[in-house]
C-alpha cells in the first residue's frame, strides 16, 4: 500500500471506532522540532469535549510498513488517545498571571535555532550559544512516559507571562523533577546491558561488575554520560552549570569538552585528554548521520566548558544536516 493509499485508508478505518462515527478530519503539516509532520488532526470525537488529538500519518506509516497489521496499530492510537484527553491549550488556561496554577507542570528544552527557525516564530523562547530554550507544559504522566506539548505564543498571548518567567519556573522544575544523572560511559553502558537481562538489583549489580573487571583499566576512558532517571531532554544540563558541570569539573581537575550525542543526554570528557573538538566534531557528524534519529538531533557543534569562568561556550561549531 503507498503512502497516500494508507493516508485514505486510515481516515476510513478511524470512523469504524465507537463515538468516532462522525468525527471530522484535518490534514495539517505540523512544525514538530527538526522536522515537519504530516498530521490528521481529529475533531468531534464523542466524549472529549474541545480536544483535538492529533495522529502523525508518517510515523504511523513506518511503523504500519514494519509490522503489517494496520488494525492493532490503530487500536493502540485510539487507546492512547483515549487517555490523554486533555487540550493542550485548554490546560494551560489553567495557569494564572502568577504562575502559581499548574506551574509544576512547565520544563523547557533544548532545540537547534538554525534547523528550527521556522518553529521559534511561533513560541516563546532564549537563545543559547546556537540553541535555543523552547518550553513545554507536561498533560499527564503515566507508566508509558510522560505527555507533553509545544507552549506557544498564541497560548499565553493573553496571560500576563513572560519568557523570563516561564524560564525560571523552567528552570525549578527541571532541577526538582527531572534531576541529573552522571556515570561512567562504561558504567551506564554496563547497566543498560544488564537491565535489559535480569529483573533484580542484585543481579544487574553482579553483571555490572563482571563486565567492569573484563575491560582493561587502561581502555577505561573519563567520558561521562549525563541524563536523568527518564531520559527526558537531558541535554538541558547545558544550562546548569553550577549544579552539574562545575561539580564533574572539579572532581575531573579539568576543563570539559561537552558533546551532544542527542536531545536526550551529552557525552562529556576532560579537555586534557589529548583529544581535540575537530576530532570530536568529526564523531558527532558520523553519529547525527548513521545513529540519530533527526527528530533527536541537538547540534553538530562540540560545546567547553571553562572552570575558571564556569561558563559554556562553543569549542567548534558546525552546521546541524537534518
Amino acid at each position: 500500500m503507498n503512502y497516500n493509499d494508507f493516508k485514505e485508508n486510515v481516515k476510513r478505518e478511524l470512523r469504524k471506532y465507537k463515538g468516532w462515527e462522525n468525527i471530522e478530519i484535518k490534514e495539517e503539516k505540523i512544525l514538530k522540532v527538526n522536522v515537519e509532520k504530516d498530521a490528521l488532526i481529529i475533531c468531534n470525537i464523542e466524549g472529549l469535549g474541545c480536544a483535538s488529538p492529533t495522529i502523525y500519518v508518517d510515523d504511523t506509516y513506518k511503523e504500519y510498513c514494519s509490522r503489517g497489521d494496520l488494525k492493532s496499530i490503530l487500536d493502540e492510537t485510539v487507546d492512547s488517545i483515549k487517555k490523554v484527553s486533555i487540550n493542550p491549550e485548554e490546560c494551560f488556561k489553567n495557569v494564572n498571571h502568577s504562575l502559581r496554577v499548574q506551574s509544576d507542570k512547565i520544563f523547557f528544552q533544548l532545540v537547534n535555532t538554525e534547523v528550527n527557525r521556522k518553529l521559534l516564530e511561533s513560541v516563546p523562547h532564549r537563545e543559547f550559544e546556537d540553541l535555543s530554550v523552547i518550553y513545554r507544559i507536561c498533560i499527564m504522566k503515566d507508566s508509558v512516559g510522560m505527555y507533553s506539548a509545544t507552549i506557544t505564543n498564541a497560548m499565553i498571548q493573553n496571560l500576563d507571562i513572560t519568557e523570563e518567567d516561564l524560564f525560571k519556573t523552567a528552570y525549578r522544575n527541571v532541577k526538582e523533577q527531572l534531576p541529573f544523572t552522571v556515570e561512567n560511559i562504561v558504567l551506564a553502558l554496563a547497566k543498560m546491558k544488564a537491565e535489559s537481562m535480569f529483573d533484580n538489583e542484585e543481579d544487574i549489580c553482579k553483571e555490572v561488575i563482571k563486565d567492569l573487571i573484563s575491560i582493561p583499566a587502561k581502555e577505561i576512558e573519563p567520558l561521562y554520560v549525563i541524563t536523568n532517571a527518564s531520559r527526558t531532554y537531558g541535554s538541558n544540563a547545558l544550562l546548569y552549570k553550577d549544579e552539574v558541570l562545575k561539580k564533574l569539573a572539579d572532581k575531573l581537575d579539568s576543563d570539559l569538552y561537552i558533546i551532544p550525542s542527542s536531545i536526550y543526554e551529552l557525552l562529556v570528557l576532560p579537555v586534557n585528554r589529548g583529544i581535540n573538538a575537530d576530532q570530536i566534531a568529526e564523531m558527532i557528524k558520523h553519529v547525527n548521520e548513521n545513529d540519530v534519529k533527526a527528530a533527536e538531533r541537538l547540534s553538530g557543534s562540540v560545546y567547553f566548558y571553562s572552570r575558571k569562568n564556569n561558563e559554556v561556550s562553543i569549542a567548534k561549531k558546525e552546521r546541524l544536516y537534518i
